[in-house]
């Protein structure tokens, strides 16, 4: 019942088809969403896998006042694009399906850059990363990315001093979406701070 509700809201507010369900075989979705509280939890990282490895835009709604540690660890790992707490206005979810759906068709896989409409002119000057913010990054965002914890060890810093690191990234990136590591790294492309 949820799920139909949800697809009817959206249906109205984009004003295009939605499926609520798999996505048809021939036309896949560009955007998923996908609702963890109607999953199994000892399914959701074979369904997460699966569905981030196609070509569509995974977005996870989930209930932010249980089980979200593991539901956004799980998230993280599988590259899902956007996380969305369920208990936030549903106007953020409308928005980022939008902006899922106007992506650039090039843009597919986990090496995705970020949106079109997201790219915003920065001043270089005042938004540059500083060198260790870009050694954050690399441990973070690269081609193997170490969790938070072995990024720590590996600068030999703090878990928390990390965490000051990426919260001042993430305010350099403006109004950018940033929610989980996928989202980052698009962010971070498209500012032209990560190389892809």
């Amino acid at each position: 019942m949820a799920a139909t509700l949800m697809a009817e809201y959206l249906r109205a507010a984009l004003r295009r088809p939605v499926v609520a369900g798999p996505p048809v075989e021939p036309h896949p979705a560009r955007v998923t969403l996908l609702m963890a509280e109607h999953e199994d939890s000892r399914t959701l990282p074979r369904t997460l896998r699966a569905l981030s490895s196609g070509s569509s835009r995974v977005i996870l709604r989930y209930d932010g006042a249980e089980r979200s540690a593991d539901i956004l660890e799980t998230a993280d790992r599988f590259g899902v694009w956007a996380t969305v707490d369920a208990r936030d206005d549903v106007r953020g979810l409308v928005e980022l399906v939008r902006r899922g759906l106007t992506r650039s068709s090039a843009s597919s896989g986990f090496h995705t850059t970020a949106l079109a409409g997201w790219h915003h002119a920065t001043d270089p000057e005042a938004s540059a990363l500083t060198e260790r913010e870009k050694a954050v990054v690399r441990l973070l965002c690269g081609d193997t990315p170490l969790d938070t914890a072995a990024a720590a060890r590996r600068l030999g810093i703090s878990v928390n001093t990390v965490n000051v690191h990426l919260r001042n990234i993430r305010r350099k990136l403006r109004d950018r979406y940033t929610g989980n590591r996928q989202a980052l790294r698009d962010a971070l492309a498209d500012a032209g701070w990560l190389e892809c």
